[in-house]
């Protein structure tokens, strides 16, 4: 029997988000690792996520865009870090 991925299979490089559910608010980043390899929580320990870690298992892990230039992941990952600051709804 074929094991189940758990995150999604990525190309290039990647815009994601996690979502942190009990402050209502966003951690925006970029990558070119697989979800697998990206999405440890022992990566965020020096990140501005880490006051939320003990919430690693509840956060809504998404893949936005992927496929994207290093140019054009850091532009989108911009765009929506200023998007949710203006919101207040940045990690």
């Amino acid at each position: 029997m074929a094991r189940k991925r758990k995150y999604p299979k990525v190309v290039g490089y990647w815009v994601y988000s996690l979502y942190v559910p009990s402050v209502d608010k966003y951690y925006i980043g970029i990558s070119k690792q697989q979800c697998s390899e990206r999405w440890r929580k022992g990566r965020y320990k020096e990140t501005t996520l880490f006051p939320y870690l003990d919430e690693w298992d509840s956060m809504i892990k998404t893949v936005i865009q992927d496929g994207l230039t290093k140019e054009q992941a850091v532009q989108l990952e911009d765009e929506l870090v200023i998007k949710y600051r203006n919101e207040n709804r940045c990690v």
